[in-house]
């Protein structure tokens, strides 16, 4: 008599959804640090708590050697210009952007991702980070 899936496929089931959860979105960092992400297309953008006030922008899944456009990383400036990253060919942003924090609170940020996923189509991406 079988009254419905097997216990390790249901264990299986939200084992596997714990960790895509936890990959992607107001999860929590080794260093103990909030990370809020977003996907669209294949592309994910996270905002990853660092210590000492920090903020630094994680992207993947763009296209090889492409650029990204990311705006919002200062919420402290005064102008929100943009700046540029590059692409590796891993399809993540190569360096570190984010933002430098001073020690204290965090302010809110909007921070924005605009870039081309790996099949070359428009990805944008709009990050929202409460103040702590």
């Amino acid at each position: 008599m079988n009254a419905g899936p097997p216990r390790k496929v249901l264990l299986g089931a939200v084992l596997l959804a714990a960790v895509l959860l936890s990959a992607c979105g107001g999860d929590v960092d080794a260093a103990g640090s909030g990370k809020v992400c977003v996907t669209e297309g294949g592309s994910t953008a996270c905002l990853v708590d660092r210590s000492g006030g920090k903020v630094e922008l994680e992207a993947e899944g763009f296209q090889p050697g492409s650029e990204l456009g990311v705006a919002g990383l200062d919420p402290v400036a005064a102008d929100q210009i943009g700046t540029v990253g590059k692409v590796g060919g891993n399809g993540r942003l190569e360096g570190k952007l984010g933002y430098p924090g001073g020690g204290g609170q965090v302010p809110e940020m909007v921070v924005t991702v605009q870039g081309s996923a790996r099949d070359g189509s428009p990805v944008l991406l709009t990050l929202r980070r409460p103040a702590s």
